[in-house]
């Protein structure tokens, strides 16, 4: 065996506690939410069965679960110490980056897989359901929860520190839900339907797509003679959502090539990290327009987020005229999006 193969080995042992913290709150998880019914009775009396299949807890949990499982396996790398010996041992880094990323993944996949084929032995009994729909369920969420995971791992790998690249994370998360419901607002604004029709480039909201087409697929009642629809942009956003994702783990592969042990515990000054995400998250509150109170409240904020970028209120001169932008904009009460498109 490689000593690839023997470090991937020893790595999987040392957290199988993990694995079975992650699948045994997962079962319990699933076994209390993914299945629940109520009992109707018409004025003749007859009583009918309605079931209702629940999917958002599951899915929920194991998107937080692809959100701390990269911190929780990626954590040491922004140790120098740690990382002046991972870069002694005779691995490439390449494999042990690969190592570690792939442990997290097959770990959320084992503990999906036993979740989704417990929610099938609880919607086994609905009367007439059709459980092979389980299968694309399941290979659907799996696919799109390693795309969001890999999202995590560059995230996190583009820090400097582990508080860091939790936040980065975090943020990375918020950035497509807030570009979404800035296009939201854009359609209405143009007076054009747009649900389906903007495309949600994102593995969260792919995720809850899916989720809503199953459930609506396997519960009962009212929803039998509604089917539901998967949309061409829903389609087309969970591929590309997939596809990002494979680029997400060979950036996060470029990222620790290129790591230094030095600049381990430093401040976390990628470009695409800190000074853009602070940025853009201040001007998206404030370009709907709010109030004097609002864009000083965002000011602080935006503030805040600098702090922490820099560890000092010591701001460059571009930051504070950032700052002041977007303060401004707020104070002013400019609805942006009404000025620009009527």
């Amino acid at each position: 065996m490689t000593n690839t193969g023997k470090y991937f080995l020893f790595h999987f042992k040392k957290t199988l506690i993990r694995l079975a913290v992650i699948v045994l709150a997962g079962l319990i998880l699933t076994d209390g939410t993914v299945l629940s019914w109520y009992n109707s009775q018409t004025p003749a009396g007859v009583s009918t069965i309605y079931y209702n299949v629940n999917f958002y807890m599951m899915c929920f949990y194991y998107a937080l679960v692809a959100l701390v499982v990269p911190i929780l396996e990626l954590a040491s790398f922004h140790n120098k110490c740690a990382l002046d010996t991972f870069f002694s041992v005779p691995i490439r880094r390449t494999s042990l980056v690969l190592t570690h990323m792939t442990n997290g993944a097959l770990q959320i996949s084992i503990s999906l897989f036993l979740s989704c084929f417990w929610a099938t032995v609880k919607i086994a009994k609905i009367p007439d359901v059709i459980l092979f729909n389980m299968l694309p369920f399941f290979l659907g969420m799996l696919l799109l929860m390693l795309a969001y995971y890999s999202v995590n791992c560059f995230a996190f790998l583009s820090a400097n520190r582990v508080v860091d690249g939790a936040l980065l994370a975090v943020l990375y998360t918020g950035v497509p839900i807030a570009l979404y419901i800035f296009a939201e607002r854009v359609m209405d604004s143009l007076d054009l339907y747009s649900r389906n029709g903007v495309f949600n480039i994102s593995p969260v909201i792919s995720m809850s797509a899916l989720t809503d087409y199953f459930e609506h697929l396997f519960s009962s009642g009212g929803y039998r003679y509604s089917p539901p629809i998967f949309t061409f942009a829903e389609n087309l956003s969970v591929l590309l959502s997939i596809l990002i994702g494979f680029a997400a783990v060979l950036l996060s592969i470029w990222l620790f090539c290129r790591k230094r042990a030095e600049k381990a515990g430093g401040i976390s000054d990628a470009w695409w990290g800190y000074p853009i995400l602070v940025p853009f998250f201040g001007f998206n509150l404030v370009m709907h327009g709010g109030s004097f109170l609002w864009g000083v409240f965002v000011g602080i904020m935006v503030f805040i987020g600098y702090v922490i970028y820099r560890r000092s209120p010591r701001l460059r001169i571009h930051e504070w005229i950032l700052l002041g932008i977007i303060t401004l904009i707020g104070i002013l009460d400019v609805d942006f999006i009404e000025m620009f498109l009527g």
